[in-house]
């Protein structure tokens, strides 16, 4: 992750006790890692990090379409950002 003055990138952590929207998000990233995110656009991005003996390695997959969300109107302003070419 980075931050900058202009642009902050955040992953947040999603929990059980938000209602549905850690299952409806466990299950649409266990059904697409399945199929190998057929006909779905993503990011992946991977980080290794170590110390102290350890090696932590952080995975990331990241898509734009929420669609799929159903608790998504509760997230109006929730959107996406590809840093790598400034869409959104």
């Amino acid at each position: 992750m980075r931050c900058d003055k202009r642009i902050a990138d955040y992953v947040l952590a999603v929990k059980g006790n938000q209602g549905n929207l850690y299952e409806d998000i466990k299950l649409f990233f266990e059904d697409a890692q399945s199929s190998n995110f057929l006909d779905i656009s993503h990011k992946y991005y991977e980080e290794v990090d170590g110390g102290h003996g350890r090696v932590d390695i952080r995975r990331y997959w990241t898509v734009a379409d929420i669609d799929w969300l159903e608790e998504g109107g509760r997230w109006k302003k929730l959107h996406y950002r590809d840093s790598s070419n400034g869409n959104t």
